[in-house]
């Protein structure tokens, strides 16, 4: 399934298998928003993306972009 151009939102996407989730995401084309409450992991998550396309191919159409969230609070949930 191609999913080019498509936009997905993934909560706890920064480490484990939400990282591999994004990952898998983004090769299929999408552009993936991560969002975590381990912000280094997140940041780190999207510079090895932006390297990955400029070292595999500049037609790749997906990205992943970081927002700081935190699922568990009434807080973070209304950013």
């Amino acid at each position: 399934m191609s999913l080019a151009d498509k936009v997905v939102l993934l909560s706890g996407g920064a480490q484990g298998i939400g990282r591999e989730t994004a990952w898998a995401f983004l090769l299929e084309g999408a552009h993936v928003i991560v969002g975590d409450v381990v912000e280094s992991e997140g940041l780190k998550l999207v510079e090895e993306s932006k390297q990955h396309k400029e070292k595999e191919s500049s037609h790749q159409s997906g990205s992943i972009s970081f927002v700081l969230y935190d699922a568990r609070t009434k807080e973070g949930n209304q950013r």
